[in-house]
């Protein structure tokens, strides 16, 4: 068994705690939305190229050391790496899909990162508001939209996808606080959740995360603050166990 992630440092952090040789750490840095995700699939499961400038747009270099970006994705060819993610595809049985938010940006018909950093690297508290392509390429017509009546749809994409390449999927939503949730993120898993249940797809499952936090609390950064992103170091490990009990299930 080897798990191949699809989503965030939210992913990539708790799977450093599982035995290197069963998960297989793509390099190929964020993704959010269900509409990013059912994209990612569509350029892994056929042999298409993608332009240097869509890759850029595309992929969003990330800092996590267990999960370290290919450079290569950003190259004058993307086509190569895309290779290379296709062949690790290719030795996985389970993905690992995180979909922590609605909020999609949609190109022609490829959903893009909202705040790519090839070119600029700007915080999200500078862009959250007026949006990336807004302040820094108004002249791109990149529809800004919330995905949420397309989740069913999408997951039922994604489904499809299982079951011709014959894989299982977990799908988990943003991390939540029980005891005091955010609205967006709370709508956003149960959006999820619903649509799993009602599609009752058996490749596809959906897992929450929301005791761990109850339990531990969201992580405290060097300087005092709280991340309200990230689960402490503490319960990265008993999310990647319970994962792994998923799978073997």
């Amino acid at each position: 068994m080897k798990i191949f992630p699809i989503g965030s440092s939210r992913l990539h952090e708790p799977l450093s705690h599982l035995p290197a040789e069963r998960v297989v750490f793509p390099r190929m840095g964020y993704f959010h939305s269900s509409s990013q995700v059912m994209d990612v699939l569509r350029f892994i499961g056929a042999p298409r190229s993608m332009s240097r400038d869509l890759a850029r747009c595309f992929f969003r270099k990330d800092q996590t050391p267990e999960n370290p970006f290919d450079t290569g994705l950003w190259a004058d060819s993307p086509d190569d790496s895309l290779a290379r993610i296709r062949q690790l595809f290719g030795d996985a049985d389970t993905l690992l899909i995180e979909i922590s938010s609605p909020r999609s940006y949609r190109l022609a018909d490829v959903h893009i990162q909202g705040n790519p950093n090839f070119q600029r690297s700007v915080s999200y508290d500078e862009v959250w508001k007026e949006g990336y392509y807004a302040k820094y390429a108004p002249d791109w017509p990149v529809a800004v939209y919330d995905d949420t009546p397309s989740v069913h749809t999408n997951l039922a994409t994604i489904g499809d996808f299982l079951g011709r390449t014959g894989r299982q999927a977990i799908v988990m939503g943003h991390l939540v606080d029980p005891h005091n949730p955010n609205r967006q993120r709370q709508q956003n898993n149960q959006t999820l959740r619903e649509a799993v249940q009602v599609l009752r797809h058996p490749r596809l499952r959906y897992h929450d995360a929301s005791h761990l936090v109850a339990q531990h609390g969201f992580r405290i950064r060097d300087d005092g603050t709280v991340d309200i992103h990230h689960l402490p170091n503490a319960a990265l490990k008993a999310l990647a166990q319970e994962w792994l009990a998923l799978i073997e299930n």
